[in-house]
């Protein structure tokens, strides 16, 4: 039997839209499908994942997830795979997320793909879809047998679906952290949000604008439709290096998918 476990993005129990996407392939791919939440409001979401076919969730709230950098959501990380006995982990391709699933495949000598834009079980093995290239290109990866799976899947490479799933059995990890883990704290955290507008990966509508509008003053103008429409606001590589609009809204190969 095939368990795969779902690393889940998520802010403050509110689960990412790539998260739920993750869960919606990992249904095709297993017979169980497990999912583990780190951090503050995890045990509020938790359960409702059920609805998109984890049976089992993992949690792990406490001050270190957030008051260090890597190593504990690691040990957390690592102590899910070996509750769940997970043979494949899914988790988003997303520098903050894939900094911990990587150092959690070095403990397990495990093997890693990133950006899967899909998935197929071709006979015993797992193949991983890549677009290289600026989508130029594919590529079919697959880790070799014997190995654990990780596997970072690329946002909106996969559509969310609902399976109609009763609420997830919910299950409290006990971590342990040593002073090895406890070693890089964060001090401070400083937010740039975009007032009340939608983050880009989690909109359903984005306007974007790039050199036509000529300057920055401009924006002002894509802003003012993307509150209209309730949308994000999206800026092309060319505007963001120009400093007409900041570099986090930039879409692109280089940007947000």
């Amino acid at each position: 039997m095939t368990t795969i476990l779902g690393l889940i993005d998520h802010e403050t129990g509110a689960t990412k839209k790539i998260s739920k996407q993750i869960l919606t392939a990992a249904r095709g791919l297993g017979d169980e499908v497990h999912a583990v939440m780190f951090g503050p409001g995890a045990f509020d979401g938790a359960e409702a994942l059920g609805a998109f076919g984890a049976s089992t969730v993992y949690v792990w709230d406490d001050e270190a997830v957030t008051s260090y950098a890597t190593e504990p959501q690691v040990r957390g990380l690592d102590a899910a795979l070996d509750a769940s006995g997970a043979d494949v982990l899914l988790f988003p391709s997303d520098p903050f997320v894939t900094d911990v699933a990587a150092r959690t495949a070095v403990r397990r000598g495990a093997g890693v793909i990133t950006d899967a834009v899909d998935l197929a079980v071709e006979g015993d093995v797992l193949v991983a879809t890549k677009a290289i290239f600026g989508g130029d290109m594919i590529s079919r990866c697959a880790v070799r047998p014997g190995v654990g799976q990780f596997i970072g899947i690329k946002a909106n490479a996969f559509t969310a679906e609902e399976s109609g799933g009763q609420p997830a059995k919910v299950v409290e990890l006990d971590v342990v952290l040593d002073d090895a883990a406890r070693r890089a704290e964060v001090v401070e955290i400083v937010e740039q949000g975009g007032g009340d507008r939608p983050e880009m990966t989690e909109a359903s509508i984005i306007v974007a604008g790039g050199r036509g509008l000529g300057e920055a003053e401009g924006f002002r103008l894509i802003e003012q439709l993307a509150d209209t429409l309730g949308a994000a606001v999206g800026a092309s590589r060319a505007a963001t290096d120009a400093g007409w609009y900041p570099h986090q809204h930039q879409i692109g190969q280089t940007g947000k998918t």
